[in-house]
């Protein structure tokens, strides 16, 4: 039995709900080449690291992102404040991030 190890990739986007992140980036980290770019955005939290919302999602802090990032490996190339949805006529506020490794 031969296991083979996935390509080397240049981007990972990622989305999905998660409390804790820093398994994700840890392996996002390991399976981008050099040079790669992670590029996500997360609901925002003025918890610290993160809180689970009414709506049963996760939102995280933009403190707690930049330090698994930087635990991880990567350099932060970007961090925006944006407008993620509407949810009837709540805006969800959130954050993009594009880490480079």
């Amino acid at each position: 039995l031969m296991i083979r190890r996935p390509p080397r990739s240049t981007l990972f986007p990622y989305t999905t709900l998660f409390r804790s992140l820093s398994d994700v980036f840890e392996k996002c980290y390991r399976v981008l080449s050099n040079g790669g770019l992670f590029a996500f955005s997360v609901e925002l939290s003025d918890r610290y690291p993160y809180m689970l919302q009414r709506s049963a999602r996760f939102a995280h802090s933009v403190k707690y992102i930049e330090e698994i990032a930087i635990q991880s490996g990567f350099a932060i190339l970007r961090s925006k404040e944006i407008v993620l949805r509407k949810h009837g006529d709540t805006i969800i506020a959130g954050n993009l991030f594009v880490l480079k490794k």
